[in-house]
């Protein structure tokens, strides 16, 4: 059916690592973005695996710090999981544009204005 990427949900309650190396072995050309048990203490472990694309967690983002809008502390909870999973910081992310060329956005911080 051409599909490539398979998000794996819940990842904890079907057997995380372990489950998707099985089911990589046989399906060699999928890839997975597990979520539901991923946090900060085991991203490390899922993003050394080549059949993980991506992985997704509400760790980083829960409502109650929403409902506060306690930006700032999601943001570095976002940085310290991209760190973690990419092993690099990323010092500027353009969205199609140059940096000015769209009021939507600004240099600096690459925040939504």
């Amino acid at each position: 059916m051409g599909v490539k990427i398979i998000k794996f949900f819940p990842a904890n309650v079907y057997g995380g690592l372990a489950a998707m190396k099985k089911l990589a072995a046989p399906f060699t050309d999928i890839r997975f973005i597990p979520t539901g048990g991923i946090n900060q203490g085991n991203l490390e472990e899922y993003a050394k695996v080549g059949f993980v694309f991506a992985v997704g967690g509400s760790w980083m983002c829960s409502r109650k710090e929403i409902a506060e809008r306690k930006f700032g502390e999601i943001t570095e909870k976002c940085k310290v999981a991209r760190e973690a999973y990419l092993g690099y910081e990323v010092a500027h992310v353009g969205i199609n544009t140059s940096c000015g060329a769209d009021k939507q956005y600004r240099c600096g911080n690459c925040r939504f204005e």
